[in-house]
């Protein structure tokens, strides 16, 4: 199965038109299909931090399969790059679940950080 092409959905007036907007559509989604994980927030963040450790955890065993087995064979694209795009997926949708259940704005503590990152290490 194809990973959807997520920059340019087929109903453009439901594209997300920024990180917040991801945020509300991952929640909104997981309340959705998951129901019973958002009996109280505290259950709700526990499920989702121990699912984006699985997922890192998922990710990084692709990368270290790739590196012990076949790296310098074909490294960008193929079905492996479309694997590491799923695993990277659902690591990213835990992390906008989190965000949006602790009403964290991810775009906001982004700049934020980076801006710290320019004041220790300078302007790229």
């Amino acid at each position: 199965m194809d990973l959807p092409d997520l920059l340019h959905p087929s109903n453009e007036s439901t594209a997300p038109k920024s990180l917040r907007d991801l945020q509300e559509r991952a929640i909104a989604d997981s309340r959705f299909w998951f129901p019973g994980v958002h009996e109280t927030q505290q259950s709700s963040v526990v499920h989702f931090s121990l699912g984006i450790a699985g997922e890192v955890g998922e990710l990084v065993n692709l990368i270290k399969k790739r590196n012990r087995d076949d790296w310098p064979m074909c490294f960008v694209g193929g079905e492996w790059t479309e694997k590491v795009a799923h695993e990277a997926a659902d690591v990213a949708i835990y992390l906008l679940d989190i965000c949006a259940e602790l009403d964290i704005d991810l775009e906001a503590a982004i700049e934020a950080k980076r801006a710290i990152l320019i004041e220790r290490w300078g302007q790229p």
